[in-house]
């Protein structure tokens, strides 16, 4: 993949090619060196042959359910550039644990050990196939006599972006325990536990059922963002449950529904900024010098 640019001595067009080199330095992150300098490449040309523009890629983004269960996403991007491609130029065809498992881009809280999906191109006809192993975490996905689940009864996911996105998970139960788990840019982070008052828990379920939160679509929009933040509510209603990740373009009842989750989950004191978000958020606005009086 390369980027265009303009050569800033010579204004002429020109494409760096560009490699995601992992930063040992950093914890989880990546740094992005250009591996081609512009000048040498108009100089040199490369003689290796041309991408072809209809090649294509497909990856396995792997999204953890409240309920139970891990969210599968298909990515199709072409190899001559980092974005994703439109996900209507391909249809796919999904097997999880050697089963068809339909034709979706999106498979939502299934469970199993490997999923497979075939892509096609729906121009060219070209297949592409990639197979995950599904990775669960610390989630339990099937109860024993002995250690029974106990699935929470709404749940409240930030999920982490490109850039410094506070990231974190809440899981909230019928007894009224409280579950955090902070990821990145936020506090505190790790796993705490608290209580929450009963009012709070029927004004989420109450309102998840004014806004007919069972009937909502899956994900807004359809179409996968990539490298966007994504707040993700579940909701276990009468013996059903939902989630649905909201990334935009959310109907105004679910944007009511997630400010409702934020005011509980703060009245604990939890997603509160990273130390160095707040230091920049409480950084002393400048201000005019006085103007100095004349004769």
């Amino acid at each position: 993949p390369c980027v265009d640019c303009k050569d800033q001595n010579t204004g002429v067009k020109t494409c760096v090619q560009l490699a995601i080199q992992p930063d040992k330095n950093a914890k989880c992150r990546a740094t992005i060196k250009p591996v081609v300098d512009p000048k040498v490449a108009q100089a040199a040309p490369s003689t290796s042959p041309t991408m072809d523009q209809n090649d294509f890629k497909v990856v396995i983004l792997q999204e953890p359910c409240f309920d139970r269960g891990i969210t599968l996403r298909a990515w199709a991007y072409s190899m001559n550039t980092t974005m994703p491609s439109n996900p209507k130029d391909y249809t796919y065809s999904w097997e999880v644990d050697g089963k068809p498992m339909g034709n979706s881009q999106q498979l939502y809280c299934i469970t199993g050990s490997i999923a497979s999906v075939k892509v096609t191109q729906v121009s060219t006809k070209r297949v592409k196939s990639e197979t995950v192993e599904i990775k669960y975490g610390d989630q339990t996905t099937q109860a024993t006599e002995s250690t029974p689940v106990i699935r929470p009864i709404a749940g409240y996911m930030k999920t982490s972006c490109f850039g410094e996105c506070p990231a974190y998970t809440v899981w909230f139960y019928e007894d009224g325990t409280a579950a955090w788990e902070g990821h990145y840019f936020t506090t505190p982070l790790g796993k705490k536990t608290g209580k929450i008052a009963a009012a709070d828990i029927k004004k989420i379920q109450d309102k998840a059922r004014t806004i007919g939160f069972m009937k909502l679509q899956d994900s807004y929009p359809e179409e996968i963002i990539a490298d966007a933040q994504a707040t993700i509510v579940f909701m276990m209603l009468d013996g059903k449950s939902k989630q649905v990740t909201d990334v935009f373009g959310a109907p105004k009842g679910l944007k009511e529904l997630e400010k409702i989750f934020d005011d509980v989950i703060k009245k604990q004191g939890w997603a509160k900024p990273a130390p160095m978000q707040k230091k920049l958020d409480n950084k002393p606005k400048t201000t005019a010098p006085a103007a100095s009086g004349g004769n």
